[in-house]
């Protein structure tokens, strides 16, 4: 039986590739073309993880970290590959990020009965430790569908009530669910596939918590972070008054 072929254009050049090839090993493939590294693709106009496989014949593109698209996926991936290592770490702590600030994410711990835990500068040196072993050995990220219902139950039961109640009011029957080394989580976005992408970060104690930063121009240079008190009270501010209020901000 003669196996299926499709063709894709790709930076202007046709390639033939059997059906059911992942993007991921086209991406592979493809790379030294690309500036920057590769996260999403792009066949006809949509974006699709490394994770899908090829479907049909069309025009194939790929995102890097330089690109809109490319850089919320990254940020969105390490969000999770600090979750996971946390969750290694110390069980009894969840984070939440709580503001962008500049090219960084202000994140705060609590307890399980919801007290602020603050971190010291040996804590989030164990937790940046914990996050590159796991990009290091380049834990994969499984993205399962579940039905809506079964997700409600799972935050319910993990204490995961923020997720709870967002899924809860989630008119599709099925939910999209990522887990690493375990963890799962629900994230509205597109994912990197592993956490061997996840090269490029920093953490740094900021106020009662601490910034999770990223690259900023430079795609492979984390930026540095700039305190700014000022615009980080307006940021909390602004968030308390909406908790009060019951308004998401």
């Amino acid at each position: 039986m003669t196996e299926k072929m499709y063709r894709v254009t790709i930076l202007g050049k046709t390639m033939e590739y059997p059906a059911g090839t992942s993007l991921k090993k086209i991406a592979d493939e493809v790379k030294d073309l690309y500036k920057d590294d590769i996260v999403l693709a792009v066949l006809d106009n949509t974006i699709r993880e490394l994770t899908r496989t090829l479907e049909k014949p069309g025009r194939l593109d790929f995102l890097t970290t330089a690109d809109k698209a490319g850089r919320k996926a990254y940020r969105r991936s390490m969000t999770f590959l600090m979750e996971a290592a946390l969750e290694e770490l110390e069980p009894e702590l969840s984070v939440s990020v709580q503001h962008s600030i500049g090219q960084g994410y202000y994140c705060e711990l609590r307890a399980k009965d919801g007290s602020l835990y603050i971190p010291d500068g040996l804590f989030t040196k164990r937790l940046s430790d914990k996050m590159r072993e796991m990009q290091e050995e380049d834990c994969p990220i499984y993205k399962k569908i579940i039905h809506t219902r079964d997700a409600v139950r799972m935050f319910g039961e993990a204490g995961m009530h923020d997720k709870e109640k967002l899924l809860r009011y989630r008119r599709s029957s099925w939910t999209n669910i990522y887990e690493l080394k375990g963890h799962c989580n629900y994230f509205y976005g597109s994912m990197v596939p592993s956490a061997g992408y996840l090269k490029y970060f920093s953490l740094e104690c900021y106020q009662d918590g601490f910034m999770l930063m990223f690259p900023d121009g430079n795609t492979r240079e984390v930026a540095k972070f700039s305190p700014s008190d000022k615009l980080f009270h307006i940021l909390k501010e602004s968030a308390d008054w909406g908790s009060t209020l019951g308004v998401d901000t």
